[in-house]
């Protein structure tokens, strides 16, 4: 995982998502009681959480992080020629394929009939990987439909809120101005201008679906330290 190659994009994302929450709502930073929530890389499914939430109540959790699987999809990693099932699809929102309402119809069912007994504080994750263009409006479209059916199964599952993880595994770098498509013809500051006008949108959609959404984000306290080093906007 090189966080080197994460630039200022990911901050503006972030920014945008947070802090339009806080001023929609009125009201400034609060204190929330400590909670216990459980995430790794054993992130489950509503299926697997259906079949062993009785296990799951065993354990000193006050939630837990899960993951949509959607529709059966596969997913070709770099360097390889052979794709493999993707089963954590259904959570990249960023995706430009697009997603149907039809493709989570049985996890939505699956988690309203989930008694999740003292697991009241469960997040659904959403993940970043995409070839998507931030000015694309057709790109941007599709990817605030998947926003708005992923964070609609967050609803019906009582989430308190998601998590983005805004980290990309593979080869896609949508936070990284120097390899973005348009660098020759689109400055720096209309990225800026333009990923904050998407993150606006995307934090908009969530909040339609889940008013008093919790968010967390994944590195960004590691990310804030190596951006507050004094350099020009264009290096981070």
């Amino acid at each position: 995982m090189r966080f080197s190659k994460f630039n200022l994009g990911i901050v503006l994302f972030a920014q945008a998502l947070l802090l339009s929450h806080a001023f929609a709502e009125g009201k400034g930073p609060s204190v929330l009681e400590k909670k216990i929530v459980e995430y790794g890389w054993d992130c489950p499914t509503p299926d697997f959480i259906h079949k062993h939430i009785d296990v799951m109540k065993t354990r000193p959790f006050d939630g837990v992080v899960f993951h949509l699987r959607g529709k059966d999809r596969t997913f070709l990693p770099p360097g390889s020629d052979s794709p493999i099932p993707d089963t954590e699809g259904g959570s990249r929102v960023f995706n430009i394929q697009g997603f149907e309402e039809s493709d989570f119809e049985m996890e939505c069912r699956l988690l309203a009939e989930i008694d999740w007994g003292h697991y009241t504080d469960n997040f659904l994750i959403l993940f970043a990987d995409s070839h998507q263009d931030w000015f694309d409006d057709s790109h941007w479209e599709t990817i605030l439909k998947n926003v708005r059916l992923v964070t609609h199964a967050g609803a019906v599952a009582g989430c308190v809120g998601l998590v983005f993880d805004p980290e990309t595994y593979y080869e896609t770098r949508p936070w990284k101005y120097s390899v973005s498509p348009r660098k020759d013809e689109k400055t720096f500051a209309e990225y800026e201008d333009k990923v904050r006008e998407r993150g606006t949108a995307f934090i908009q959609t969530i909040e339609n679906e889940m008013p008093d959404v919790q968010l967390l984000t994944f590195f960004q306290i590691s990310f804030l330290k190596k951006f507050c080093l004094p350099m020009s906007p264009e290096e981070r």
